[in-house]
């Protein structure tokens, strides 16, 4: 439910998880006496285009190491693989040891790295009114 997710990715900082994702995406959790204790989830999921971007794993810090990301984030990449997903994805930052531990688990490998920041739609706009100009 979206308040035990919202209290849960809040130790994450909960900046990445948005509740429009659960509607819309694969979640699976965790609990031990009621309390969620680990999550995993997905961004963005098409079925039409066969690809989902996994996300939204996390574990209370007091339960880590104990493979429960790698449970959760398992039980997501199955269902996905069940509706027909055939390439799946994932961002993590490089500092993220466990969590590319859990990724390397699952069969994940290291593809490219990037840069992730907001878009300002005005800069976005003025660049493609350049390039439609030459």
């Amino acid at each position: 439910d979206v308040p035990d997710l919202l209290a849960l990715y809040a130790f994450g900082g909960g900046d990445a998880f948005s509740p429009a994702e659960i509607d819309r995406g694969v979640f699976y959790g965790l609990r031990r006496g009621g309390q969620l204790i680990a999550a995993a989830g997905t961004h963005v999921v098409s079925e039409r285009g066969q690809i989902a971007a996994l996300g939204n794993v996390m574990t209370r810090p007091d339960q880590r190491g104990r493979g429960l990301a790698t449970l959760a984030a398992s039980a997501v990449i199955a269902e996905l693989i069940e509706r027909g997903v055939r390439t799946i994805g994932l961002s993590v930052g490089r500092e993220n040891a466990a969590a590319i531990r859990v990724y390397e688990k699952l069969g994940f490998k290291k593809h490219a790295p990037f840069h992730e920041g907001m878009a300002v739609r005005s800069n976005i706009k003025n660049h493609r009114s350049e390039m439609e100009s030459r």
